[in-house]
């Protein structure tokens, strides 16, 4: 009976060895991928970053500094409407008051 338990043992640990993914490395003939470079004792090592890491890392600095500037901007806008520096006025005074000045001057040949 303990032939059996063994053989079965032996049997699950041939299986299970056999479903394992067993990789090599081959770095001191250079058969690393594309996105790996050698690293440590004939080691490929993936490479921690790529161009498109590095696009995003671009666009989210550009967003964060766009979003900075705009908030600066608001901020200071406010603060001199608050002081009177801005006069606010609606749209359709706007255009009355160039459709006058555009009416009152002569054409110049």
């Amino acid at each position: 009976m303990l032939f059996c338990k063994t053989e079965v043992t032996f049997c699950l640990l041939a299986l299970l060895s056999a479903l394992e993914k067993v990789s090599a490395y081959y770095c001191e003939w250079d058969f690393c991928d594309v996105k790996s470079y050698c690293c440590g004792e004939n080691q490929c090592c993936s490479n921690s970053y790529s161009p498109w890491y590095i696009w995003w890392a671009g666009a989210f600095v550009m967003v964060l500094v766009m979003w900075t500037c705009n908030g600066i901007l608001r901020y200071y806008r406010a603060k001199q409407a608050q002081s009177g520096g801005i006069k606010y006025q609606d749209l359709e005074s706007a255009n009355r008051q160039l459709d006058d000045k555009n009416s009152s001057r002569s054409p110049t040949l």
